[in-house]
This record gives C-alpha cells, structure tokens and sequence, in this order.
C-alpha cells in the first residue's frame, strides 16, 4: 500500500510549506493594505439638497456646478473619488460636525463653525455678494445704518443660511425654505427685504422674468466666501485638507479653470 501521507511530505516538505505559508501571508497582507489605500481614496462630501446655480446644482441626479466641477477636478489630480451626499443644509452642518463626513462644500466660516470645521484659505470654492433685496419700486429708507434699518423689520433669508455678519445673522427672520420660496414671501408681503446672496440670485433668476422684480440695495453689506471646509472629527482633517488645497491651487491655473469661469459665467468675479 503507498504511503499517501508519506508522500504528501515529500511533495510538500515542511520549508516549502513554511515559504508558502509566508507568501500567503504576505498577499493577504497586500489585498488589506490595498483596500485600505482604496478606503482612503475616497472623499465623502456633504452638500445642501436646494440648487443654487450656478454654484451647485444636481443635474440628471448629479452634483455639478462651479463648486462641483473644482471638487471633483481637484480630487481626480490627487487619485480621490468623491462621494457626493445631498442633505437638507442643518443635516450637512451636523454631519460635518460629528466627522460622519470628511468634508462639506459651500459652507461659509463662522466662529461657531471653525470649532469643528477647517477653513483653509486655499479650500475656496467661491466668493458672493451679500444684499439686501427689495421688490421693484418700494422705496425703502436704507442708507447704509444696517442697525437703524434691521431695528423695524424681519428678514426673508434662507433657512440655516449664516452670512458672517453679526447684525444680519442676530436679526429676527422669516426663513425661507429656498430662493423660490424667498422671493414668494417677498412678494405675499411678509417683510419688505430680504438678505440674500446676490450671485446666487442672479445664477438662478439672471435670464428669468423673476430677476426683473427685484432690486438689490446699495450698498453691498460684504462679501462671503464658501469653502470645501474639512471636519475636524476626522484625524486626518489637517493632512487631506493641505493636500486638497494643493491640488485645487494647481487646477486653478489651468486653462479648464478659465473655461469653467466662462462657462458658468463667473469669469469676471472670480479669479
């Protein structure tokens, strides 16, 4: 009779077996190692479910838009994929907050904000106008004393909107669910101003009846910048928000970055 065991010994001596033992090891070691590179790879974004063209918009179930198009265009030069999560604006600023996100976009610094969030100058998506806006042909009594002028009334703003302006953020409000909605309770007759941001308005209403009814106040009250803000939650918040800054600071001197201000119709506002 053959002595399978035997031969099994032979075919397979105990230094072979080790060997094989070893580079076994050393491939599962790799397939982890891998799908953790894989893991980090990816960018978990937070975005407000409301469209603000041209800014951020969803198209065909997308994010797109200035904001989008630079995310996504500075992330593919660092090896990222970005995963996209369209949330009503409290939620993002809660998932930000709590690190279930690595980062959020369009989200303007406040002192309350910079807590959890990182703002790093190069993370700048975008800067606006902030106005007050009336419908044509009221006659309001603004002549630049926002204390004086904010003491008699409410605003219409969007709901969860900061401006970084203490006297704007602090007034008593009338909060709008969207810029759809903002102009209806201006034009209902709930307040006779609303706070908005006017580059938002004009991407949204620039070539729609709708930009004809109203009229911004002058002075602009000041600018705002949105960023791509970084949860501090996160451990490695400090690392991936230099990097991407990097990357964004390249993709801002390349000619796609030119045509995207052109085509979005920002080339005469942003840099």
């Amino acid at each position: 009779m053959r002595n399978t065991q035997t031969e099994r010994r032979n075919r397979f001596p105990p230094a072979c077996l080790r060997r094989m033992g070893i580079a076994g090891l050393l491939a599962l070691a790799g397939l982890v190692l891998s799908s953790v590179a894989q893991a980090q790879t990816v960018l978990d974004v937070a975005c407000g479910d409301a469209d603000y063209p041209p800014f951020e918009m969803k198209v065909q179930g997308r994010v797109a838009g200035l904001h989008g198009e630079m995310i996504e265009a500075a992330a593919a030069r660092l090896g990222w994929s970005v995963r996209w999560r369209s949330l009503p604006w409290k939620r993002v600023l809660l998932e930000l907050e709590q690190g279930r996100v690595a980062a959020a976009s369009y989200v303007s610094p406040t002192p309350e904000r910079e807590r959890f969030a990182l703002f790093l100058e190069g993370n700048r998506l975008s800067t606006s106008e902030l106005r007050l806006v009336v419908l044509r042909g009221a006659v309001p009594d603004f002549d630049g004393d926002l204390s004086r002028f904010l003491a008699t009334r409410k605003l219409i703003a969007l709901r969860g909107f900061k401006f970084g302006l203490p006297l704007v953020d602090a007034a008593p409000k009338i909060e709008a669910l969207n810029m759809a909605d903002a102009l209806r309770l201006l034009r209902e007759g709930f307040s006779d101003v609303a706070a908005l941001n006017w580059n938002d308005f004009v991407g949204a209403y620039g070539d729609k009846p709708e930009f004809q009814q109203v009229v911004p106040l002058k002075p602009a009250l000041h600018s705002i910048s949105a960023y791509l803000a970084f949860s501090r939650a996160r451990p490695d918040a400090q690392e991936r928000a230099q990097r991407f800054a990097a990357a964004l600071g390249e993709y801002r001197k390349t000619p796609e970055y030119a045509a995207l201000l052109r085509r979005h119709r920002l080339d005469a506002i942003e840099p």
